[in-house]
């Protein structure tokens, strides 16, 4: 048979994040491919093939081979912060998800009642953790920006993800610092996640393998693709 190969001329994009409202564009959606020589490799039934393409400048654009290199390296550092915070919410997610869980099981049970309040806790510290993460209650677009507090990290990463992806040129200095803020309320976030990790659920999982029970697990973290 015949099979063909689309290529759209976009790096891989963000990971979506499940069950959550975007109010800009879309995450998945990757950055342009600077124009350049690229190399193309087809493999199938133990066969490689390779070839090369070149990807010629819009003829329209004024911004130089400068401007579109930092403007692709931007939108790569803000897709790796969108994949961090993904997996960040994955984790917090599977956390409050197996807690709720044990304590609904063990509801009731006697020689438990210790794990079913630490396990309340956790799920607690968890869905606290995932409000600043991102906007976990939002059901429309517009509740992201109509519930209090406004719109959370995820969010304000998307947005600053998808301009620099529809744009056109270097980032700004004022987006760079808006990114570093953003950077550094994951950093901060990630700090907390690891401390609920290493305090509340350290204490869940040691009471539950005194009952015999089966420990929290995790979600591994995003990978994303390269191109040559």
């Amino acid at each position: 048979g015949l099979h063909r190969a689309v290529w759209d001329l976009r790096w891989e994009g963000a990971a979506r994040l499940e069950n959550a409202k975007i109010d800009l564009g879309d995450p998945t959606e990757g950055p342009l491919a600077v124009p350049g020589t690229y190399r193309l490799r087809l493999s199938a039934d133990g066969r490689t093939e390779e070839a090369t393409l070149s990807v010629l400048p819009d003829g329209r654009s004024r911004a130089t081979a400068a401007d579109r290199q930092a403007q692709l390296a931007f939108a790569l550092e803000l897709r790796a912060d969108l994949n961090r915070v993904v997996a960040d919410i994955g984790e917090v997610r599977a956390i409050q998800a197996q807690a709720d869980d044990l304590a609904q099981r063990l509801v009731g049970d006697g020689r438990a009642a210790g794990l079913v309040a630490a396990a309340n806790r956790v799920s607690r510290s968890a869905a606290a953790l995932e409000a600043r993460l991102h906007n976990p209650k939002a059901e429309i677009v517009y509740d992201i920006l109509a519930q209090r507090g406004g719109t959370q990290l995820h969010s304000n990463l998307v947005f600053l993800y998808i301009s620099a992806v529809w744009g056109e040129g270097a980032p700004t200095m004022g987006v760079r610092e808006v990114a570093a803020e953003l950077e550094a309320l994951i950093a901060d976030l990630e700090s907390k996640l690891a401390e609920l990790k290493s305090g509340e659920l350290a204490d869940l999982e040691q009471q539950a393998r005194a009952l015999n029970l089966p420990r929290v697990l995790l979600k591994k973290p995003i990978e994303s693709e390269e191109l040559d």
